[in-house]
C-alpha cells in the first residue's frame, strides 16, 4: 500500500510538471522538468518492472529538493502564496 501511495504521488507531481507553461519552466531551469515527467510516465506505464530503489531515491532525495525549488519559484511568481506556505513550516 505504501508503494502505491508513493507511486501515486509521483504521478501527480509528474502530471503537474507537464501542465506548467514553457515560460514558467524557463524561470526555473534548475528543475529537471523532463525527468519529472519521464518518471511519471515510467512508473505508470511500467508498474510491474518498476525499479523500487530508484523510486525510493527519488522520493527521499529528489522530491524534498524539488519542493525547495518549487517553493523558490512560487516566491517569484506568487509571493503571497509562498508567504502563507512559509507560515505553515
Amino acid at each position: 500500500m505504501r508503494r502505491d501511495a508513493v507511486i501515486w504521488q509521483l504521478s501527480i507531481i509528474g502530471e503537474a510538471a507537464g501542465a506548467i507553461s514553457d515560460e514558467t519552466r524557463a524561470m526555473a531551469p534548475e528543475i529537471p522538468w523532463k525527468l519529472i515527467r519521464g518518471m511519471r510516465n515510467g512508473v505508470l506505464h511500467r508498474y510491474f518492472s518498476v525499479d523500487w530503489k530508484i523510486v525510493y531515491n527519488v522520493a527521499t532525495k529528489n522530491v524534498p529538493e524539488l519542493e525547495h525549488q518549487v517553493h523558490a519559484l512560487l516566491r517569484m511568481l506568487y509571493p503571497e502564496i509562498a508567504a502563507r506556505l512559509d507560515q505553515r513550516d
